[in-house]
């Protein structure tokens, strides 16, 4: 897996602290945008790999607007997010590669249905992670934590560490 950027589009901040915790648990960047600052998010010059969309409170015009840029991008994968009253109402697009989620569910299934969007097919078995005592290892990816920050090592360092452990 490697670094992938997202793109919230939120009329309210109440998935705030998901994403803060998200982007610790996956190497990906957020950028947040609301219906007034989503035109400069999407002309800033970065590459988006994924959309979450919050659908709470969020006008026709803006969830077209997304669509449009969705499709003139070559409909990056879109992630809605719905609050379980409101679910009959969701309508996806018929292109693309989406997914929704209700608001009401948990970091761990975020996480999961983000990582699927993102890295199809990449994503790490539970044999491609390996903890001892605060140091994991995810040998898919080769990325080394020792209580949750990453370590630097060498190309040597790491084969042998991965080796021992």
């Amino acid at each position: 897996m490697h670094h992938k950027n997202i793109l919230l589009v939120s009329a309210t901040t109440r998935l705030h602290d998901r994403m803060r915790e998200l982007s610790h648990a996956v190497d990906v960047s957020i950028a947040l945008a609301n219906e007034e600052t989503f035109p400069q998010a999407i002309s800033s010059g970065h590459e988006f790999d994924l959309v979450i969309l919050d659908g709470e409170g969020m006008s026709q015009d803006t969830l077209n607007a997304v669509d449009s840029f969705v499709a003139e991008n070559g409909f990056i994968p879109m992630l809605f997010i719905q609050d379980p009253d409101k679910l009959a109402t969701l309508h996806m697009p018929m292109q693309g590669k989406n997914d929704f989620i209700l608001s009401t569910a948990g970091a761990a299934e975020l996480e999961v249905r983000c990582t699927l969007l993102l890295w199809p097919g990449e994503e790490s078995a539970p044999a491609d992670i390996v903890t001892v005592d605060n140091m994991t290892i995810n040998l898919a990816t080769y990325q080394v934590y020792i209580d949750e920050k990453p370590v630097d090592l060498t190309l040597m360092e790491y084969s042998l560490l991965s080796f021992l452990a």
